[in-house]
């Protein structure tokens, strides 16, 4: 949940969703909403069977649950410790950065809510730890296989904590850093080099052109997100270790491109509609101008009426390709959000879609604006 002004509003992890608020409220797209607030959700289960895709397969959860909640606070030991506290007050300027959490006097805020009942620390970063601290040697060695190809690949390795930095642009940003970890596979099939070296290059060329993918993505740059997570990720490894995160941010990113020309259309339309009025009063002064007898300033006022006019048809018309291409990509997300298989927030991703199709019907039963 996110805790804010005195309100906790409501996300499920498990779905990768939020929980929409009220249907009254705009804009009528659920997945455009604000998140609901806990107080909204215990007053009313409409709220949460909204999460149902189904009589089938119903959400798991119920309005009547949640009338005594126990918040849980993320908090790791050394977000909690005093040496942490310590480094924070010391970081200034771009290097600032919250490295603590006050559990005490967030605990305190939380019990104010009504809904809440009482205020605990999350068990589970502490019990990672100790899980850690046991873990025997094959499962060492096995997390470190996991991690082998990037620390391998010094490129990689550098370039995804620039990812993590935010730090992508530049000949010392993330992007060029992935680009160089994606040399061509024939060169490393052909190359001189172990096998074993050979694997863990290819592996990691395959966790750069899907990082890549995500750097495409955060960046607004939706069709070369598209080009990283289809033809360079699941083309190249159709069931590589990314396929399942390619297919969900295929979908993810096939929306937000529809989205975009929506809203571009939409621009479009208002400025168009702007240019017709514009259009209509150079007429009517035009009118008026003949009447008084000043015909050149009316043959004047009756071209600028025209070029307007002009102007607003090719927004028009611009505004109806952009919207069959927004209505392609919609589609597109739709059917990626339904093949994602086993994953675990696959309630989430058909719900998704079920929402999905349902401004798909809205945007078809709308009248042709043309």
């Amino acid at each position: 949940a996110l805790f804010h002004e005195g309100h906790l509003y409501l996300f499920d992890t498990n779905l990768g969703l939020a929980i929409p608020g009220p249907a009254g409220e705009p804009p009528p797209q659920p997945l455009l909403r604000r998140p609901a607030t806990l107080a909204e959700v215990v007053s009313d289960d409409g709220l949460l069977r909204q999460l149902d895709l189904d009589a089938g397969q119903a959400y798991p959860h119920k309005a009547s649950e949640l009338g005594e909640v126990v918040a849980l606070i993320a908090a790791s030991p050394s977000s909690l410790s005093r040496r942490m506290r310590l480094v924070q007050s010391q970081l200034a300027g771009e290097r600032r950065m919250v490295l603590t959490v006050d559990a005490m006097a967030l605990a305190e805020r939380l019990k104010a809510v009504p809904q809440i009942k009482d205020a605990q620390l999350w068990p589970l970063p502490f019990e990672t730890m100790a899980r850690q601290a046991k873990l025997d040697q094959p499962t060492r060695e096995a997390m470190q296989q996991e991690l082998l190809s990037v620390i391998a690949t010094p490129m990689l390795w550098k370039a995804r904590v620039l990812h993590l930095h935010g730090s992508v642009s530049g000949k010392e940003g993330a992007s060029f850093l992935y680009l160089q970890a994606r040399p061509p596979t024939s060169f490393i099939k052909n190359a001189n080099l172990p096998e074993r070296q050979k694997e863990l290059t290819l592996r990691a060329k395959e966790s750069a052109s899907y990082w890549l993918g995500l750097v495409s993505y955060e960046g607004g740059d939706y069709r070369q997100a598209i080009d990283f997570f289809s033809r360079r990720t699941l083309e190249a490894w159709p069931n590589g270790q990314w396929s399942p995160g390619a297919r969900y941010n295929l979908a993810r990113t096939s929306e937000a491109e529809y989205r975009r020309k929506v809203a571009t259309a939409t621009e479009n339309q208002a400025q168009a509609s702007e240019k017709q009025a514009e259009a209509d009063k150079k007429i009517a002064e035009s009118e008026q101008q003949r009447s008084a007898g000043r015909d050149g300033v009316s043959r004047q006022l009756e071209r600028e009426a025209t070029r307007l006019r002009d102007d607003a048809q090719t927004l028009i018309k611009e505004a109806q390709q952009l919207t069959n291409e927004a209505s392609e990509y919609l589609l597109r997300a739709i059917q990626w959000l339904e093949v994602t298989g086993d994953s675990p927030q696959r309630h989430g991703d058909l719900l998704r879609a079920k929402w999905l199709k349902g401004e798909e019907a809205a945007t078809a039963s709308e009248p042709s604006k043309e």
